[in-house]
């Protein structure tokens, strides 16, 4: 049984070989036949179909652009634009942008009573300090115009908007 793997193997390698390596025979010639007697019968009808074809690429070739209707159903009783409704209308120039404005973060309110009454300032950081501003302070671009319990109130002196920042 084990002598008799190898020589199956060897004996398929052989015979597989032999088919790859052995020169093809000859081709022979085609003998000329009589032509089909059932082709000769359809070759006017083919011919027909073939013309109708041609014709039918032709016309879907030459399709006509579709016509103005000069109705709309969707607009019921509008008039119709005209030419000089439809001409493009210039672009206007783009505002320019307002500057982006970057208010400081509102983090608390410090109350200290006095003889006066109670005086609160506003604790803000911006970018990486925190600081304590009392009313009349500036704090970057901004003066600190009330302070109450919840809320502080900015104002920039540029362009006198007020803004209003309350605790989360």
């Amino acid at each position: 049984m084990h002598r008799l793997a190898p020589v199956l193997l060897i004996g398929g390698a052989l015979l597989f070989a032999n088919g790859v390596y052995a020169p093809a025979a000859p081709i022979p010639a085609a003998t000329p036949s009589a032509p089909d007697p059932a082709l000769v019968q359809a070759a006017p009808i083919m011919a027909d179909v073939s013309s109708q074809v041609d014709r039918l690429r032709q016309r879907r070739q030459a399709t006509p652009e579709e016509p103005d209707l000069g109705r709309d159903p969707f607009r019921f009783g509008r008039p119709r634009p005209t030419e000089a409704n439809t001409l493009p209308v210039p672009a206007a120039a783009p505002e320019p942008a307002a500057p982006v404005v970057t208010l400081p973060r509102f983090i608390a309110v410090v109350a200290t009573e006095t003889a006066q009454g109670t005086v609160r300032k506003a604790v803000l950081s911006q970018g990486d300090g925190v600081r304590i501003y009392a009313v009349g302070d500036t704090a970057g671009a901004f003066v600190i115009t009330a302070i109450d319990a919840s809320s502080v109130s900015l104002q920039d002196p540029g362009t006198s908007a007020v803004y209003r920042l309350t605790l989360r």
